[in-house]
Parts: C-alpha cells; sequence; structure tokens
C-alpha cells in the first residue's frame, strides 16, 4: 500500500470513527483529491473524484464556516464539471462551484485563491452567456473578482494575468472606440503586473505579444505599427526566456520579426530563422520557417516547406494569397502553381 493509500484508509477509519468531524472528512477529501491527480486511468479519476466531493460536502454540512473547505469543494466541482458530458449537469456542477466560491469570500474576503477562483469561474459563464448584456455583467464581477485577489495578493502573478484577460475580451466587445482602447491599455497592464510579479510567467507574457500582435495588425499607422511589432518580439523574447521548450513561443517570436522587418522594410533579421527552427523542432507548425526561408532568399527551401504546410494544412491558401512574407515570390512561377494547385 502506497503513502496516499494509507493516509487514506487512515482518514476513512477516522470518519468510521466519529462521522461527526469536520476536519477528518476535509482531510479524507483532501488525500482522495491527491490520489485522483495521480491517476492515469479516466473512470479511477472520476471515481475518486466523485468521493472527493462527497466527503467536501459532509464536511461542510457539519461545519459550513471553514473558507478553505469551500474553496477546494469548489476546484473539485470544477473539475467534475470538465469531465461532465451532459451540458445540463456541467452547468449545474459549474453554478455549484460558483456558489462555493461565493461562500468562501464571505467567510475570508482576504483569501486571494478563493476570490481568483471565484474570477475564473465568472470568466466561464461570460463565455458561455448569448445574451451581451448577461455577458457583460458576468465580465464586470469577474474583473471585480480578480481586483479584490490582487488586493489579498499583489505579489501572485495568476489574477493579474487573468484580469488582463478579461479585460482583452471587454476590449473586444467594446463598440466605443475610446473605451475599447482604454481596456486594452489596462490589458497590457495587467500583463505587465504579471510578469514583473513572477519574470518566469509563461502565460502573461504570451498573452501579451498576442495582444501586441494584433494591436500591430490592427493600426493603420505605419510607426504605430512598427512599434507595436517591436513590443511584441520583445515580449515574444520574455517568452522565449520563461519556458526554452515552449514551441508557440518560438513561433510568435519567428513570426513578429518577420512582421517587424516587413513593417519597417528592414533585411530580415537572422534571428527569424532561428527562432522558426526551433519552433518546428517542438512540434509547431513549419510555416513561419517556410516564411524566414523565403525572406532570406533560400527560395528552393522555402518553396519545399510551403509544399509540406499546404499538405498539412498548415496554412490556407487564401491566407497565403494575401501574406506580406511572400510578396517578393507573388509572380514565381513556382508560387503560384502551389498557391492554384495546392497538394492534398
Amino acid at each position: 500500500m502506497s503513502p496516499r493509500d494509507e493516509e487514506i484508509e487512515e482518514y476513512r477509519r477516522a470518519v468510521e470513527e466519529d462521522p461527526q468531524d469536520p476536519d477528518a472528512w476535509v482531510m479524507l477529501a483532501y488525500h482522495l483529491g491527491e490520489k485522483a491527480r495521480e491517476q492515469t486511468d479516466f473512470h479511477r479519476e472520476l471515481e475518486l473524484r466523485q468521493e472527493e466531493v462527497s466527503a467536501y460536502r459532509k464536511a461542510l454540512s457539519l461545519d459550513s464556516g471553514d473558507p478553505v473547505a469551500w474553496t477546494n469543494f469548489g476546484l473539485t466541482v470544477d473539475e467534475l464539471a470538465e469531465q461532465e458530458p451532459d451540458p445540463i449537469r456541467q452547468r449545474q456542477l459549474q453554478d455549484e462551484a460558483t456558489d462555493a466560491y461565493r461562500r468562501a469570500v464571505e467567510l475570508d474576503p482576504s483569501d486571494a485563491e478563493a476570490w481568483t477562483s471565484l474570477g475564473f469561474s465568472l470568466g466561464m459563464k461570460a463565455d458561455e452567456a448569448s445574451d451581451p448584456e448577461l455577458q457583460r455583467r458576468f465580465r464586470e464581477q469577474e474583473m471585480d473578482a480578480y481586483r479584490r485577489a490582487i488586493d489579498a495578493d499583489p505579489a501572485d502573478p495568476t489574477p493579474w494575468n487573468n484580469l488582463a484577460a478579461c479585460l482583452g475580451e471587454m476590449a473586444d466587445q467594446e463598440t466605443e472606440p475610446e473605451l475599447a482602447r482604454d481596456f486594452r491599455e489596462q490589458e497590457i497592464a495587467g500583463y505587465q503586473n504579471a510578469v514583473a510579479a513572477d519574470p518566469g510567467f509563461l502565460r502573461a507574457w504570451r498573452g501579451m505579444a498576442f495582444t501586441f500582435a494584433r494591436m500591430a495588425e490592427e493600426s493603420d499607422d505605419p510607426v504605430e505599427s512598427e512599434r507595436l511589432w517591436e513590443r511584441t518580439v520583445e515580449a515574444s523574447r520574455g517568452a522565449t526566456a520563461a519556458d526554452p521548450e515552449d514551441g508557440q513561443s518560438w513561433y510568435l517570436l519567428a513570426a513578429s520579426l518577420l512582421s517587424r522587418a516587413h513593417t519597417a522594410g528592414d533585411e530580415p533579421d537572422p534571428e527569424a530563422l532561428a527562432a522558426a527552427q526551433r519552433a518546428a523542432e517542438l512540434g509547431e507548425d513549419r510555416y513561419n520557417l517556410a516564411c524566414a526561408l523565403a525572406a532570406i532568399g533560400q527560395i528552393q527551401d522555402a518553396l519545399r516547406e510551403l509544399e509540406g504546410c499546404l499538405e498539412r494544412d498548415e496554412v490556407d491558401p487564401e491566407y497565403l494569397a494575401e501574406d506580406p512574407d511572400w510578396e517578393a515570390l507573388r509572380d514565381d512561377p513556382r508560387f503560384q502553381a502551389l498557391l492554384k494547385s495546392p497538394p492534398n
């Protein structure tokens, strides 16, 4: 019997001896949850999660004033919701998790984890809401929860990152340009605060890079666009430093270096080719590698890579026809052949 199984058996005996002991039920639930995380078999994990939820329910029926138990109960119910195939039952579980987080923050308003979990839960509701007004209300509640989490623990990068992502959603939905710009600036500030709290926080670097890239693509001002591509490059470098094994970060770095050079009218940066090669080595698609090869004049290699990308559906021919990275080859018969008759 493993040490974890011994702990589970110990607390099973404890709740049999004293079924009215809430602490024993909480500890049983905790060890069941840890055991569930170790599982590779889905059905066994599900069994343990269900038993964990039952143990938390029993504990909270005996002592409803434990904020940590409410938070952990909510997290466990969220895990079950992710695995639930029935949409109606899934929504019920999500609602139950949200209510649990609300109970936790009512009992302990300084619990940063509970506020962060509540924010995430409200964000899920916003994502699913079809009514724009309801969606906005959920987003506003989500932002408030993350801000409360930040007040409780400003050194935790997660609520900063999640707040930034929420502000980005608000910017996307905002029809008033000035308000949308304000949301976008707050979004960037949120990502910057996240990486200031933890320079190794990959998600924030990537989120920042994607946001700068989107702003650069949408800008009508060439000078502003060039500045934004430079900031995309900086954020992408931050992402590759945070996790050198993350292929998506290398892919983003390659793309932003190519776009920066194109926007500025500069010669392609050799770093773009190295970044694209690294992304391909880590399993990302090879389209940026094809673009980088074309940019530095290795035409035959570029077209060979491009043909492979089309075969694997890594690039849409319509996008390819407009991509400025291929401008120099636009009239090349070999490029035209690939564009008109992409390989199956």
